[in-house]
């Protein structure tokens, strides 16, 4: 381009511009003028296109991403004045300062309580419930303070005891006739035996009461520790007191049984093998097999053999009975197991053929065949 054509466009851009800020109320541009003016634009036209074609473009600008603020929840923490406890064993928390008080809850090692009050008396310590709402009664025994001064905290009054459910001891003093430790068929009831209750070994009695007609007794009371005794006696299993722990709301049930047998005979004792009673388990009677002649009356022997099994000891009780319908007294004997030979007489005045027949009462019923017959020739 010539520098002519150069000074002549930059000449009609300084007048445009001039133009453009003259005033409204300035003179009117002559029509000659004008056609002049837009004439020379006209033909610096391509020029200027070819300027703004030249000139580069600006890269295109980033747009601001503008992030959301981040949302967050806050941390509470205790405030400093707050008594934090600690324990080094697990401990329940109960509704009141004692184990008669419901357990609400229970504060695990690791575990960290506010405290809101103390018990001094029981060492008791008042904090919000580790496992739910409202506060629980914690025993200091394992406890420590890791935060706070618990001189600030206030004495706390315990609620009322709570009534505790009622128990009970119950049970049946019986004569254990087969010594089996079980009150089963056979063995019969002990009336009229005194029992005794009291809370510590040989210690004061608290209540006593004697077994009714079926030797049944009873005592009422509450979750705890008893001793439960008897009296002196006959042998008796068990023998010794016997501690009984009894729950809130527990009967629990103690028989007694009375052994068949005398404190001064051996092996009268309790023992976990079941007894035996003495029974009889043979009887044979006997009367001489040779016949008999000579001047009457005449008396002759007669016997039995009697064998009994069984433990200890007893009675034997029996009767003779004659072929001629007399029925002896009865006799007794003190036996235990083994063989008894028994005897007896008979006296008649006539011929005849006798014979004879023994009859158990006690300890087994049981009668004994015929005896073999005695022939009686008088003369």
């Amino acid at each position: 381009m010539s520098r002519r054509n150069v000074f002549l466009l930059l000449s009609i851009g300084l007048w445009v511009i001039l133009a453009c800020n003259l005033p409204l109320s300035a003179t009117p541009v002559s029509s000659a003028v004008a056609m002049t003016a837009a004439a020379q634009t006209l033909t610096a036209l391509p020029l200027q296109s070819t300027l703004l074609a030249a000139t580069p473009l600006s890269p295109p600008l980033t747009p601001l991403v503008v992030s959301e603020t981040p949302s967050f929840t806050p941390i509470v923490s205790p405030t400093s004045s707050a008594v934090l406890l600690t324990v080094s064993a697990a401990t329940n928390c109960r509704t009141g300062p004692d184990t008669v008080y419901d357990r609400l809850s229970v504060l695990d090692v690791g575990q960290t309580a506010e405290a809101v009050g103390r018990y001094s008396p029981s060492n008791y310590w008042i904090i919000r419930n580790p496992a739910g709402n409202g506060t629980c009664w914690l025993w200091g025994e394992y406890v420590t303070v890791v935060a706070g001064d618990p001189h600030n905290l206030p004495e706390m009054t315990p609620p009322p005891s709570p009534t505790p459910a009622a128990g009970g001891i119950v049970g049946y003093f019986y004569h254990d006739n087969n010594r089996n430790g079980i009150m089963d068929a056979g063995d019969t009831p002990y009336p009229g035996f005194p029992v005794y209750l009291s809370l510590v070994e040989a210690g004061p009695l608290i209540q006593e009461t004697s077994t009714d007609a079926s030797g049944y007794y009873a005592f009422n009371v509450t979750a705890g520790q008893y001793w439960l005794s008897h009296a002196g006696g006959p042998p008796i299993c068990p023998a010794d007191d016997i501690q009984i722990t009894v729950s809130a709301g527990q009967t629990v049930h103690q028989d007694f049984g009375v052994l068949p047998c005398s404190p001064m005979e051996a092996g009268c004792s309790c023992s976990s093998t079941p007894f035996t009673p003495l029974a009889v388990t043979s009887v044979r009677a006997y009367v001489p097999s040779e016949p008999w002649q000579g001047t009457c009356p005449h008396t002759f022997r007669v016997w039995a053999t009697i064998t009994l099994s069984g433990d200890g000891s007893g009675t034997l009780r029996y009767r003779w009975h004659r072929s001629d319908g007399f029925i002896g007294p009865e006799h007794t004997l003190a036996v235990s197991a083994g063989t008894y030979t028994v005897e007896g007489e008979w006296k008649v005045t006539g011929d005849g053929s006798y014979r004879i027949q023994i009859e158990i009462l006690e300890p087994t019923a049981i009668t004994s065949n015929w005896s073999g017959s005695h022939v009686v020739d008088c003369r």
